[in-house]
């Protein structure tokens, strides 16, 4: 999570959005530290005292929810192809709903 006080922005990292190169170019900012853990929530952040509660413009990156099924649907597809019963796409995009979803 990236706080600037000079410029008034918090960056929330999410996950699978490329937040960590996002967060090491802000973090490059005059004004910008990094607070807390890279994925820390607003309302973590307040509770800790790390953050203050308003005065700042607060932002996420996220990344499209059907990139991201796609994405991994190759993922799986790499790791059974040289299986010689392998998932088909079906059972791969079924498993990844059911643990993910």
């Amino acid at each position: 999570m990236i706080l600037n006080d000079k410029y008034k922005f918090m960056f929330f990292a999410e996950p699978h959005a490329a937040s960590r190169a996002m967060s090491r170019m802000l973090d490059e900012i005059e004004g910008s530290e990094s607070v807390g853990e890279h994925h820390m929530t607003h309302a973590s952040g307040i509770e800790r005292g790390l953050l203050p509660e308003s005065g700042h413009l607060r932002f996420a990156v996220i990344r499209d929810p059907r990139e991201l099924i796609a994405s991994r649907i190759a993922h799986y597809q790499n790791v059974f192809r040289d299986m010689a019963s392998g998932p088909s796409p079906d059972e791969i995009v079924e498993r990844y709903v059911t643990a993910h979803c």
